[in-house]
């Protein structure tokens, strides 16, 4: 995707204690939607269930037909959604704006995030030069995965548009998913 810097936001591995530590006092409880007739989500949900509670979060998954307009209606108390989007077009905006921006945000998509100066930021990344473009939004998606990270890219199913280097060596699938944390160059 144009604009996309490989920048490490989060380290190679996991640290529970440091996880734990952060969540404590926050865990609780949440509820994850994801598609009811979609078997390839549930797996990918239980894992996710059982990787929050060593942290003390408490995940309940909620099978919907159509998750992303149940967490659009704020009487459902759907706290994440599990599904699976791709862009139309190599652009940015058609990922970072179009999932994000209030105003902009396809309507499948629930309302999650709109803080005020992240969406200033969408605003002026949307609205930037054509030769600053990508910088702009290199630097916004690493301050979004640094700060808030209000979603997160779990895969990408095989033979969707990927483009995968010869040199590449280590690729797995995991739930018909790349894993993208396998990746990497022959011989390193």
């Amino acid at each position: 995707m144009p604009g996309y810097r490989d920048a490490q936001a989060y380290p190679l591995h996991p640290d529970l204690e440091r996880a734990r530590a952060l969540a404590r006092g926050r865990g609780g409880s949440a509820v994850l939607a994801l598609p009811a007739e979609r078997q390839e989500f549930k797996p990918v949900a239980r894992q996710l269930r059982d990787d929050l509670a060593r942290i003390g979060v408490d995940v309940r998954l909620r099978p919907l037909a159509d998750p992303a307009a149940a967490a659009a209606d704020p009487s459902q108390s759907i706290d994440a959604v599990l599904d699976g989007w791709a862009p139309d077009y190599p652009d940015p905006f058609g990922v970072v704006n179009l999932i994000l921006q209030p105003g902009v945000r396809l309507p499948f998509f629930p309302d999650f995030f709109g803080e005020r100066r992240w969406v200033r930021r969408l605003e002026r990344a949307a609205a930037a030069p054509l030769e600053r473009r990508d910088a702009v939004y290199a630097k916004l998606d690493a301050d979004l995965a640094r700060g808030p990270a209000p979603f997160a890219v779990l895969g990408s199913p095989p033979g969707v548009g990927q483009l995968l280097s010869a040199r590449l060596g280590c690729e797995r699938f995991a739930y018909g998913l790349i894993d993208f944390a396998s990746l990497c160059v022959d011989g390193e």
